[in-house]
């Protein structure tokens, strides 16, 4: 006689209220400026997985993702097609990670953490309107208990932007207006690995001024609540090695209540390191900041 299988998932799966904002740990232990590689679309899980927290959860939970609800809320157009691609872009937020640089023993290592711990895919016809999944634990710091420090977004604007690159920009130029820093710096290679963008791709700075910042430009003062002003360049030997943005609100946005008004609690800004003087630019991609690794069970 065949042994019943015993159940997948012993914990409960919980159907949340959706927020209409996400909140994510930024700063220099945070993952605004971590690297990650997502595509649109696994943007858009996320996200929607993020409005799915409480604000008193100090566990993640087994939380059960609607396919549909994504392509309604991102005004997403042919359902069918969208269906497939945000199904397959929820299996390869399974492999995913956040990646940033930071120091252990005095010592630069880079730091890698998972951005799921289950996924589980109903086989049932009528069940597959839905996905299963649960963020990995080693993500507790960085989206549970937020306490200082951390970014709040109107999914409002997430879901207008069509871009990863365009995504990932405004997430940390959002952040640096809201430390009250509106002339914010970065190294090329900075920017280059926080963007995720290819080793192979974009080598010159001229096309990755054109092909990516100054389109994620267009479309960031297009569709959010802030604005891009200027980008400009400090040059060495005529070679672009910082890039310089200066940045403004939308005082219209603000009157009209769009803007989020979920409180957030801010550190004092910090002064902008000098990059020049780091031993480990450019050639490492390496940023000078100390990140605190979260203690394993």
């Amino acid at each position: 006689m065949a042994k019943s299988s015993k159940p997948l998932f012993i914990e409960e799966i919980r159907d949340t209220p959706i927020r209409k904002f996400v909140q994510i740990k930024a700063g220099k232990d945070g993952l605004v400026e971590a690297q990650s590689s997502f595509s649109i679309n696994e943007y858009r899980v996320f996200f929607h997985l993020l409005t799915m927290l409480h604000k008193d959860d100090d566990e993640f939970a087994l939380q059960r993702i609607s396919i549909a609800e994504i392509i309604r809320d991102n005004g997403l157009h042919d359902a069918g097609t969208q269906y497939e691609l945000l199904r397959e872009a929820v299996f390869n937020l399974s492999h995913r990670t956040f990646s940033r640089i930071g120091e252990i023993d005095g010592k630069p290592y880079k730091i890698t953490i998972p951005v799921l711990d289950k996924k589980a895919e109903p086989l049932l016809e009528d069940d597959k309107t839905h996905v299963l999944v649960r963020f990995h634990p080693d993500l507790k710091p960085y989206l549970l208990q937020l306490k200082s420090e951390y970014l709040s977004i109107s999914m409002k604007f997430l879901n207008q932007l069509g871009s990863p690159y365009s995504i990932k920009l405004y997430m940390i130029l959002k952040h640096r207006l809201r430390q009250q820093t509106a002339y914010p710096k970065y190294s090329v290679d900075e920017l280059r690995f926080m963007l995720s963008v290819p080793k192979d791709s974009y080598k010159k700075y001229s096309e990755f001024k054109h092909r990516i910042l100054l389109r994620c430009m267009e479309e960031i003062n297009r569709e959010t609540d802030i604005r891009i002003l200027d980008i400009t360049e400090v040059k060495r030997q005529r070679i672009a090695q910082t890039v310089c943005f200066v940045l403004e609100g939308k005082p219209e946005l603000e009157l009209s209540g769009i803007i989020d008004s979920d409180p957030l609690d801010l550190e004092p800004p910090a002064e902008t390191p000098e990059l020049e003087d780091s031993p480990i630019y450019p050639t490492e991609n390496v940023f000078r900041i100390q990140v605190h690794l979260p203690e394993l069970d």
